[in-house]
Parts: structure tokens; sequence; C-alpha cells
């Protein structure tokens, strides 16, 4: 659809330019020459999309650099999660050890009566 618009442009514009096709005189800053309309028209159009052109990729590699530096980004934080989830499987399972090792004997913890400041 985008290119049909495009297109449909372009041909606007050269129609124009055709119909418009007698001498003009041309002064840009200390030059000044005779051309046709139809030069100035085309000239103008095509100078407009170059421009846009080259702002339009200036932003497309911006966009790219950030791209890249946010994958970058996001494969530290996936390496540190994965460290974090090791770290808490490997903590979950010195607790299942050392639950188990006091469910067998007498619960000598804090607060297990003796020493505690509790009466009991």
């Amino acid at each position: 659809m985008l290119l049909f618009l495009a297109l449909l442009l372009i041909v606007l514009v050269a129609v124009f330019a055709v119909q418009n096709a007698f001498p003009v005189a041309v002064t840009f800053f200390a030059w000044s020459f005779e051309t046709s309309l139809v030069l100035v028209i085309l000239g103008a159009a095509v100078l407009g999309a170059l421009t846009v052109g080259v702002l339009g990729l200036l932003k497309q590699v911006r966009l790219n650099v950030r791209l890249w530096g946010t994958r970058g980004q996001v494969r530290r934080l996936e390496a540190e999660l994965a460290q974090a989830r090791a770290r808490c499987s490997r903590l979950e399972e010195e607790l299942a050890r050392a639950s188990a090792g006091q469910a067998g004997g007498p619960a000598e913890g804090p607060g297990s009566g003796r020493g505690s400041g509790h009466p009991g």
C-alpha cells in the first residue's frame, strides 16, 4: 500500500512538472540561472526524497545500535538470572538437608528453650 502511494505521488509530481514546463529564473545565494520549471520541480522532489531517505537511514542505524545494546543487556541479565536460580536451588537443597537433619534429633536452634530468655 505504501509503495502504491509513493508511486502515485511520483506520477502526480511528474504530471505537475510537465504541465509547468516554461523557463524560470532561479537564484540561489550568489548563483543565478535560467532553467525549465520541470527541472526545478523534479530537482526539489528528488532532494526532498533524498533528505527523507538519509534521515530515515540515520534513524534506523541509531535504532539498530540501541537494539544491539539492549540485546547485550538482555544476555547479561539472563546470565545473572541463571546464576540466581542456581544459587536459589543450592540454598533450597541446603535448607532441605538442614531440615531433614533437625527432624531426626532434638531442636537446638534459636528459641529452643535453653538460654533463650523465655521461661519454658
